[in-house]
């Protein structure tokens, strides 16, 4: 899971509970839980919806996190924000990533297994586990399979019985004595190529090669996702990350090339940036104007070099020398605030604080944004922008 850094806590939080989080304190626990002076806070929700919120119930000074989504305190369990209801604090442990158990229950993320043995209860791997008497995937008895007659492979696949599970998908056909998962996306047997358990009838299995989730090739094709690029060289053919790659003619992002890109300097700078010594490119264009040897990714759709700030293809007017993304298509330099790129006329850039993708606020107003405009609120006085 993505390290996240204190300013990641701030952003996309309503207004409310930002204006309650102590910045200068502000103290990453893990993933997804922070602490200041005062409150506990989780980065995601136990509903899912993927806001901060405060732990209201926590003991601030015995509050452990014990992974991305379980943490306790002398008093209780927490699964992400909420009270795990009957978990025991004294003897709870973390099974893998969603598996949890005590003394008298197992859990898979808020629910309790039934039927499940704590004394004899182990996580396998990813959602499979296991106790004396079942087997279980995501927290449920698995129906393919005893104890004994199952073999966890790696990632999300399994022997069972005499067939080769994606989950709990059956693979018709596929080969129990040569069947290799290569990642959670790819698999091969003497026969056949496999993506998401599926058939990948293009592929050849004896030559085929993950690269990555996204890149693969054999002897005579190469692949993006389900697709052939059509003018890549197998033989030479390397992938950078999940969206860039290059063989010895050319350079692509995803299975495009990208024109007069130099192969022997170009480099992935971060997401869909990257440059060699004549451009910059944002995903397989050249960034017009920017300079390869200064430019640097600034983030939330903000890039700049010695000369310009860009909002991704577009320069800005603002200065590359003051110049900082504030999160959320919101920068400021020196002298003003923008928003996508634009100049936030009257915001005052000194104490312009964003609280999130809707709103933000200054010494002087509070602004609102909608679809397609905004509201300037000032004092007892509302104009629209």
């Amino acid at each position: 899971m993505k390290k996240r850094k204190a300013e990641d806590f701030i952003y996309n939080s309503d207004s409310k509970l930002i204006r309650k989080i102590d910045r200068d304190t502000l103290t990453v626990l893990n993933s997804n839980y922070a602490k200041d002076k005062k409150n506990i806070y989780c980065f995601s929700s136990a509903t899912g919806e993927g806001h901060r919120t405060i732990i209201v119930k926590a003991d601030y000074i015995s509050f452990t996190a014990m992974n991305e989504i379980y943490s306790k305190d002398n008093n209780h369990v927490y699964y992400f924000d909420k009270i795990l209801e009957n978990a025991d604090p004294d003897n709870f442990k973390v099974l893998g990533f969603s598996y949890a158990c005590d003394r008298k229950n197992v859990y898979y993320r808020s629910g309790i297994v039934q039927d499940a043995d704590p004394v004899t209860f182990r996580h396998i791997g990813e959602d499979f586990a296991g106790d004396k008497n079942n087997i279980y995937f995501a927290g449920r008895k698995y129906s393919h399979a005893e104890p004994e007659n199952f073999k966890y492979l790696g990632h999300d696949y399994c022997i069972a019985g005499k067939s080769i599970y994606c989950q709990s998908k059956l693979i018709t056909d596929a080969d129990v004595n040569s069947f290799k998962p290569l990642s959670f996306v790819f698999a091969v047997d003497k026969n056949k190529v496999y993506r998401y358990g599926i058939e990948f009838d293009q592929a050849d299995p004896e030559t085929f090669n993950a690269l990555n989730d996204a890149y693969t090739k054999d002897n005579k094709k190469v692949y993006y996702e389900s697709e052939i690029v059509k003018e890549a060289e197998p033989e030479s053919f390397k992938a950078l990350n999940e969206d860039y790659a290059s063989d010895r003619k050319s350079v692509f992002y995803q299975k495009f090339i990208i024109k007069g890109a130099d192969i022997k300097s170009f480099e992935v700078i971060e997401n869909s940036y990257s440059k060699d010594k004549n451009h910059v490119y944002l995903c397989n264009h050249i960034l017009t104007f920017a300079d390869p040897g200064s430019f640097s990714v600034s983030g939330f759709g903000y890039s700049k070099d010695k000369r310009y700030v860009f909002f991704r293809e577009n320069t800005t007017g603002a200065d590359p020398e003051t110049f900082e993304s504030l999160g959320f298509c919101f920068g400021k330099d020196g002298r003003q605030i923008y928003h996508y790129g634009y100049p936030l006329k009257g915001a005052d850039p000194e104490s312009f604080r964003v609280y999130g993708p809707k709103s933000a606020e200054d010494k002087n107003n509070k602004y609102l944004f909608g679809k397609g405009n905004f509201t300037v609120k000032r004092k007892n006085k509302k104009r629209e922008i």
